[in-house]
């Protein structure tokens, strides 16, 4: 008889160790997917700069190309002074 009054209370607590686990879990998949998103921003941006960079320089040796005699130049980083390539 008295197993039959605790038995609402340990059902409850079933329910809610479940409800924490299955909680625990599904926070440690999305942050595995947002690591994941963001390593494939990461190397995403990586890819850009290195094309950027590429193109620049392909750009400068068509220059070059085109003006024998004069050297090509883009703006340095500070946007102030222009720099030889």
């Amino acid at each position: 008889m008295l197993k039959l009054m605790f038995l609402p209370q340990m059902m409850m607590l079933s329910y809610f160790d479940t409800l924490t686990r299955m909680m625990r879990s599904y926070g440690e998949r999305a942050r595995e997917a947002g690591d994941r998103s963001t390593d494939m921003a990461e190397s995403a941006t990586e890819a850009a700069a290195e094309a950027t960079r590429t193109a620049t320089r392909e750009t400068a040796g068509a220059a070059r190309a085109a003006a024998p005699g004069k050297t090509p130049s883009v703006e340095s980083k500070e946007g102030d002074a222009k720099t030889p390539v």
